[in-house]
């Protein structure tokens, strides 16, 4: 039986990433997360919900990418278990989904996703992989191309 956990993490860092603006300068945000907000289906233990909350993230950025760390409140590993966690911008515009195999910290399925087709931009799904430790992962996604943002 699989254990899951689901961590929502509403990251506004990422819309620096994928907002359009015309000078991609670089940038460094550190934000905190108030314990036990995680969201979890099955039944998983009361010890990996605990330990896999979100307690604080950075970012940082320069002209093509931008990287995201987040950390939990212990260690995220659980056998049997798929962590996952959606970062995505306030409207929705540019999402990570970020889904951890709890036994061996690999991905196995995490990608980046956005669409500003609708103000006249582009729009852009690839795979990524994450650098996971101890209590926290690290990601990192392009940019939108300027050509491809909204003007």
């Amino acid at each position: 039986m699989r254990t899951g956990v689901l961590a929502l993490a509403g990251v506004l860092l990422l819309a620096a990433a994928l907002v359009p603006f015309e000078a991609n300068a670089n940038f460094n945000t550190n934000f905190t997360d108030p314990p036990g907000d995680t969201s979890n289906f099955g039944s998983p233990p009361q010890t990996i919900i605990d330990s896999a909350d979100v307690t604080a993230g950075s970012s940082t950025a320069d002209a093509t990418n931008i990287t995201i760390t987040l950390t939990m409140a212990g260690p995220i590993g659980h056998p049997g278990a798929t962590l996952t966690y959606i970062l995505d911008t306030h409207a929705s515009d540019g999402i990570i989904f970020v889904y951890l195999n709890g036994t061996t910290f690999a991905c196995e399925s995490c990608y980046y996703y956005y669409d500003y087709t609708g103000s006249g931009g582009g729009s852009d799904t690839a795979f990524i992989g994450a650098a996971v430790a101890v209590s926290s992962f690290t990601v990192s996604v392009p940019r939108a191309p300027s050509s491809r943002r909204s003007a």
